[in-house]
């Protein structure tokens, strides 16, 4: 779990940097969480 707590925290900070380090299949579930978070 820590890790994902991680990953989250440095979504906010840089989110392309971690959605291109992460890989594609990261990069999409991040832009899913990207664009939930915008709706709101």
């Amino acid at each position: 779990m820590s890790e994902v707590h991680h990953l989250s925290a440095s979504v906010w900070s840089t989110p392309e940097k971690v959605a291109g380090t992460e890989g594609s299949h990261t990069g999409k579930y991040l832009d899913k969480i990207l664009k939930r978070h915008k709706k709101k």
